[in-house]
């Protein structure tokens, strides 16, 4: 865990996928993306347990699940623990169905234009 406050605590899961020296985004799927997504998980679980949590942001988590990085029962078993009064946001795209069912609130983003297409690389602080 590292803090940008007193308040606000994040947690990095994943490994680095930027490839080094070319700041070019490696896309493969590997056995530690899948270990990485199951750690998260665990953290999840155990935030879930935090009284004093009220707002959780489970950052790609869509895509994670999209990709096969984690199983989407794990997660729904996961979600079905989290407290009422906690506020949480899944973020990235190809949402299963079943979790948007589960949602209060759905917001769609499309890309209208994106520097990626232009040729910008993957930036420290932004992507990775």
């Amino acid at each position: 865990m590292d803090k940008l406050s007193d308040k606000i605590s994040y947690y990095i899961t994943g490994r680095d996928r930027c490839m080094s020296g070319i700041n070019q985004f490696d896309y493969k799927i590997q056995t530690i993306d899948k270990q990485e997504a199951e750690r998260g998980l665990k953290i999840v679980a155990d935030l879930f347990l935090e009284p004093r949590l009220d707002l959780l942001i489970l950052d790609e988590i869509n895509q994670v699940i999209s990709l096969k990085m984690l199983e989407l029962e794990e997660f729904l078993k996961v979600l079905d623990n989290k407290p009422m009064y906690l506020e949480l946001v899944l973020t990235g795209r190809n949402a299963h169905p079943l979790i948007l069912e589960r949602a209060d609130l759905i917001t769609e983003m499309k890309v209208a234009k994106h520097y990626f297409y232009q040729g910008t690389g993957a930036r420290e602080g932004i992507e990775y």
